[in-house]
């Protein structure tokens, strides 16, 4: 049993024939995405600037101060070291009022 073709001759119509391509189209619009890139900006907060000062200033500092640490270790050991809890309250208060949303 052989299959019939349901059209005759050409099968492709109007709507599915290849269109001609407008070259002008891609580069109006590369040139509108450029425009709007230009127009661009990004502010950072002051905030966001001391964060990265202090990750700039990490990365160059040795993680751990062995000579201090050393220090403290005798220091604790021999019971000189004496803590000063108004000084830490007033370290924390310091750091809690430069945090955004801090009452």
């Amino acid at each position: 049993m052989a299959i019939q073709p349901i059209h005759k001759g050409n099968t492709l119509n109007a709507s599915t024939q290849a269109k001609p391509v407008n070259k002008s189209q891609p580069e109006a619009t590369n040139q509108a995405v450029h425009q709007l890139a230009d127009d661009d900006s990004v502010k950072i907060t002051s905030f966001a600037q001391d964060i990265q000062k202090a990750a700039d200033v990490g990365k160059s500092e040795p993680v751990v101060n062995l000579k201090r640490v050393a220090e403290l270790k005798a220091s604790i050991e021999s019971g000189a070291y004496k803590i000063d809890p108004q000084s830490i309250a007033d370290k924390i208060l310091q750091f809690d009022r430069k945090l955004p949303n801090s009452s």
